[in-house]
């Protein structure tokens, strides 16, 4: 009874262990986090309040049984340059983009492009309040209505192009046949009451010789 009762308690305390794994709380230095999103799930990824300097705190997010994820931040305080190139950095990357905040301004309903990584990274100078996000699986409908609405921008750009072709080429048409019609009647004319005005004067003196 004694045996059976530490494997129970060995086994909670491994899936309890698994469970806290899939948040990610940057404490210090070098950390590094290998997450699967599935159906339903979200998670946290947050540094203590007034973060320590020196830190890489990396986590990849692998898409399971899910079809895209969302990143929000309900806090966000980070101390680094308006330009985001000095200081105290969030990134979000995934295989088309890199996305970076820094300051006050956190993602929002964030949505990155398949699988996807979260860096934060702290420079050894001055620290800001923190931040804390959540990561969440978007459901099936959501992803459907995204591509419903790609598709959509698709079909009325290309509906543009057409309408812009037609107008253009109407445009163009009348122009160019005015303008041609007026270079090419001047033109030939001209050339052709020459022509005509010198041979019908040659012939006109030699029929009164």
């Amino acid at each position: 009874m004694v045996s059976g009762s530490i494997i129970s308690f060995g086994v909670l305390l491994l899936s309890t262990q698994n469970l806290i794994a899939q948040d990610v709380l940057c404490k210090k230095g070098r950390q590094d986090f290998d997450i699967t999103l599935n159906s339903g799930d979200k998670f946290a990824f947050d540094t203590k309040i007034f973060y320590k300097a020196k830190q890489i705190c990396v986590a990849n997010y692998k898409l399971g049984a899910c079809s895209g994820a969302s990143v929000s931040c309900s806090t966000f305080d980070l101390n680094s340059n308006k330009e985001c190139h000095w200081g105290d950095v969030f990134y979000i990357t995934d295989f088309y983009k890199d996305k970076r905040y820094c300051l006050t301004t956190g993602p929002d309903d964030y949505r990155p492009d398949g699988d996807f990584k979260i860096e934060f990274i702290s420079n050894y100078r001055y620290a800001g309040e923190g931040l804390k996000c959540s990561v969440a699986c978007r459901d099936g409908r959501d992803v459907k209505k995204t591509k419903k609405e790609r598709s959509g921008t698709k079909i009325r750009k290309r509906n543009k192009k057409r309408k812009t072709g037609k107008k253009s080429g109407k445009k163009l048409g009348k122009k160019s046949g005015k303008k041609l019609g007026k270079k090419s009647g001047k033109k030939l004319g001209k050339k052709s009451g020459k022509k005509f005005g010198k041979k019908s004067g040659k012939k006109n003196k030699s029929a009164s010789r």
